[in-house]
């Protein structure tokens, strides 16, 4: 595995938290380690990954960014940004520092704050035989998800949801947004102690360290069920029962069709 400094032209976005470009990846172990590393070395940050597709996740993040106006500065205090986001004394007009980071949080929370979890079943996604078939696969090989280059992201925010918020996916109509991403996240934390983990252009990823009871096991499949309308799929149900029973990750689809 290599691991370097990430760079505005690994991904085509402006930098605004720093990262870590890592390629080479021959075990998903690597990669779930150098995240511990790194959340050991900033704990009043979290850590977010990249799972599928970069380029395409960043592209999609990038026009998610800009249709939601998550960058807009207007009302926010500018005094303390790096004078590098500055030309003849006016703002850019987009974020491109570390030191505005703050003003993609503020935008994001405040966007974020009426969307729920039953907002996010309500999107009517759905789970088709292949694609659950695709996630069997990738929670028994989760190496088998991620692309050959994968984003590290140190975001300076303790709330692992709220991470979403230095890479916002969820563009199209027919996919959850970036805000019913977020929801899902925090249901899944608040609910089930799961922790997110990456997101990537179609799929986002939380995590365990410890199993869930048979009680709270059994609670989220439901919700998962609920979540791809498949609450009365029995097959489907006792499916989803052993990805939840067996793994301490839970990847999942948050886009109306998996390209496979």
């Amino acid at each position: 595995m290599k691991v370097r400094n990430l760079e505005v032209s690994d991904t085509g976005n402006e930098l605004i938290c720093n990262g870590l470009l890592i390629t080479e990846i021959e075990a998903f172990e690597q990669l779930v380690n150098l995240v511990d590393e790194y959340a050991e070395k900033f704990p009043k940050s979290s850590i977010l990954v990249s799972l599928d597709d970069l380029g395409q996740a960043q592209y999609t993040s990038m026009h998610s960014t800009m249709f939601h106006n998550l960058d807009d500065v207007e009302g926010h205090d500018l005094s303390n940004v790096s004078t590098s986001a500055f030309e003849n004394g006016e703002h850019v007009g987009f974020l491109s520092t570390t030191s505005e980071f703050f003003i993609r949080e503020d935008n994001f929370k405040s966007k974020s704050a009426d969307a729920t979890f039953d907002d996010a079943c309500a999107r009517g996604l759905d789970l088709e035989d292949d694609e659950l078939e695709f996630l069997e696969r990738v929670h028994s090989s989760p190496r088998e998800l991620l692309d050959k280059r994968v984003v590290l992201w140190i975001v300076p925010i303790k709330t692992s949801a709220t991470a979403l918020a230095a890479c916002p996916n969820g563009y199209f109509s027919s996919d959850l947004s970036p805000f019913e991403n977020h929801a899902l996240a925090e249901h899944l934390n608040a609910k089930y102690g799961y922790q997110l983990f990456g997101i990537g252009a179609s799929c986002i990823g939380f995590r365990r360290h410890s199993p869930l009871s048979p009680g709270h096991a059994e609670s989220l499949v439901r919700d998962i069920a609920r979540l791809y309308d498949c609450e009365k799929n029995e097959s489907k149900i006792e499916r989803i029962q052993g990805l939840v029973e067996r793994h301490k990750f839970l990847f999942l689809k948050y886009v109306e069709s998996l390209n496979l």
